[in-house]
């Protein structure tokens, strides 16, 4: 009777370390499955926020190239940018990670140059050539960075409300 009632204990014993044992296994597995469920909708999350803002974007680029245009898009975590090249001008857009519009740059030569500028830079620097120019436009702000030469000099002037700076300047080797 003692060893029935010796086994009968061992039985009870290890069929509750079993128990025990899955119970551990378990809870480690829900745990490990809820952190992944947290995870996964986390990034869900992001995904969908990270599409919506790309849309808002999107948006803005057909209002403002029309549709006809092939615009490449990149972004990080910060930002988001698009691309354009069409008739010669070279349009960056850049948007902030909610797809909110921050930044616009074109580059371009002097024949797309507005007349006004040109004019006022040619009357300043006279004998410069207009080679190149960056037109830069943010919320409250609009200027060109201008690559001017003459003969071997070469100047980096801005323009901005109405006013001339040479930014950089040096000679051609």
């Amino acid at each position: 009777m003692k060893k029935v009632i010796g086994s009968i204990a061992v039985m009870i014993i290890f069929s509750l370390m079993i128990h025990a044992m899955a119970n551990a296994q378990l809870g480690a597995l829900s745990t490990s499955l809820a952190a992944e469920n947290l995870r996964t909708v986390a990034e869900a999350r992001a995904i969908a926020k990270a599409a919506v803002s790309k849309a808002k974007a999107e948006r803005f680029m057909r209002k403002s190239a029309g549709s006809s245009s092939s615009i490449s898009w990149t972004s990080d975590d910060q930002s988001i940018h698009a691309y354009q090249k069409e008739n010669g001008i070279q349009t960056r857009v850049a948007f902030n990670k909610n797809g909110s519009w921050f930044r616009t740059i074109k580059t371009y030569n002097a024949d797309a140059l507005d007349k006004r500028v040109a004019g006022t830079v040619k009357r300043q620097f006279k004998g410069y050539e207009i080679t190149t120019v960056n037109e830069v436009k943010e919320t409250g702000m609009h200027c060109y960075f201008l690559n001017i030469v003459k003969d071997k000099d070469f100047k980096q002037v801005i323009f901005y409300n109405g006013e001339i700076r040479v930014h950089e300047q040096f000679l051609i080797q």
